[in-house]
């Protein structure tokens, strides 16, 4: 079990670490991939797949920020 607090203390810090993180690791693998040695239909298609797991973690803290809305508003002090 855990408290109201402590959860939603939790939800912020996924949030951000599922943002910054992504952030960070796609940036960096773009920058690598000319110096890669991999073909360009490659790196194109690595490229598509970052871009796709970026748009995929702006979703999961969408979501993250909505239980954290759904938890504030919830009157259990403990889930």
């Amino acid at each position: 079990m855990i408290t109201k607090k402590e959860l939603i203390i939790k939800l912020n810090e996924a949030a951000i670490t599922e943002e910054n993180a992504v952030i960070i690791y796609t940036q960096h693998l773009k920058t690598i991939l000319p110096w890669s040695g991999l073909n360009i239909e490659d790196q194109n298609e690595i490229r598509n797949l970052l871009d796709t797991l970026a748009n995929d973690s702006k979703v999961h803290k969408k979501t993250f920020m909505l239980l954290k809305e759904k938890v504030e508003k919830d009157k259990r002090d403990v889930f």
